[in-house]
């Protein structure tokens, strides 16, 4: 694909979402320079978008602002941070909930990593490698508590990287 092209397809989504947010608004043509020469790009002209905002923006185009909340809401969210102090079955564990590496595993099979401060709100996604190309974790068992990595006899270090929500 060209660059030209992504350029086009880049613009046609920017133009699509600013008729979604105010449908009232006028939209001129843009055309955005590729490279670092010079050009233009004849009978193409115009600036950004102009007139009223609506929807939950307020003001004007080109530089509306997000409009006040007519009606209160609730936010039901937690904030997940990565614990700092995870627990290993076996070897050293240095890192976090989001990753790390356990250290001196000596022909171990199987690693469960008990993620800290309760680990993940509700579920939790890992991988994992070793500094032995011929033993390939998998996943044996997941929650949002912990996670356990089971493989071919180990002697050595196991990467992983987790993520959750």
């Amino acid at each position: 694909m060209s660059n030209h092209t992504k350029t086009f397809i880049g613009l046609f989504a920017l133009v699509t979402l600013l008729l979604m947010m105010s449908p009232t608004a006028t939209i001129h043509s843009v055309y955005a320079q590729q490279g670092t020469g010079g050009g233009s790009n004849p009978g193409i002209s115009g600036g950004g978008a102009t007139g009223v905002a609506g929807g939950d923006l307020s003001g004007s185009y080109p530089n509306p602002t997000v409009a006040q909340a007519t009606n209160a809401f609730t936010v039901k969210a937690k904030i997940v941070q990565a614990g700092t102090a995870p627990t290993a079955s076996a070897g050293t564990l240095s890192g976090s909930n989001n990753g790390g590496y356990i250290s001196g595993l000596s022909a171990a099979t199987t690693v469960t990593i008990t993620y800290a401060n309760s680990g993940w709100v509700t579920w939790s996604s890992c991988t994992a490698v070793t500094n032995v190309s011929a033993v390939q974790p998998y996943v044996s068992a997941i929650s949002a508590a912990s996670v356990t990595f089971t493989f071919p006899s180990l002697t050595g270090t196991l990467y992983y990287h987790c993520d959750g929500a």
